[in-house]
């Protein structure tokens, strides 16, 4: 028999903005340089996606549609994680690298 947990089901995205949110609190300081919002981790990724991206687009091993379809999934993605932590912001727990929890 499977138990069920009492904590609310969060998504992923969810879960990230809120680890990144809490991350960001915890950095010494008032305010930040733009460059300390993500860690070491998120920009080597960042760089090998893009390196991956940029190679394959240029070799042309992927069509025009594929390249479309994915593009705009990715888009749609990075646009609900930026509602995201816009909605932590309009819900007062936002910016919590201003020092407001």
């Amino acid at each position: 028999m499977r138990r069920q947990s009492s904590a609310p089901s969060t998504s992923c995205s969810a879960s990230s903005v809120q680890k990144n949110a809490q991350r960001i609190a915890d950095l010494e300081g008032e305010r930040h340089h733009v460059v300390r919002f993500f860690d070491r981790k998120s920009y080597l990724m960042m760089a090998i996606m893009m390196s991956f991206g940029i190679c394959m687009r240029a070799a042309g091993l992927f069509p025009d549609w594929f390249i479309a379809f994915f593009y705009t999934g990715l888009g749609v993605a990075l646009a609900l994680a930026g509602a995201s932590y816009i909605a932590r912001g309009v819900r007062g727990r936002a910016w919590a690298f201003h020092g407001t929890n």
